[in-house]
């Protein structure tokens, strides 16, 4: 067993609360948009996500977190305004995420 191996389900069982997690903030903004604090969590959630996926050797995972994560530092500094569209595709982007981990 290799070194990351060892380190596969933590890695997962991480991802899937990183993901429940994301799912919960939607909700939140679905409600109020301009909500920064759950705004603030899904950035530093798909920021965790894109390190430890690329570590992991996820790398199609990481570049998808990377793309969200942008989108999320665009929405904070306001330069992107959440509506409705954008927040069902990254409950979608999180769910086919999701579906590679399992």
């Amino acid at each position: 067993m290799t070194n990351l191996e060892q380190y596969r389900g933590i890695f997962l069982q991480d991802a899937a609360e990183s993901f429940r997690k994301i799912r919960a903030a939607i909700v939140v903004l679905h409600k109020d948009p301009t909500n920064a604090d759950a705004i603030f969590e899904i950035l530093r959630l798909f920021h965790s996500m894109k390190s430890s996926s690329a570590m992991m050797g996820f790398e199609k995972i990481s570049k998808s977190c990377a793309i969200k994560e942008k989108l999320f530092r665009e929405v904070q500094s306001g330069q992107v305004l959440l509506s409705k569209a954008v927040l069902d595709d990254i409950a979608a982007v999180a769910a086919a995420i999701e579906g590679e981990l399992k």
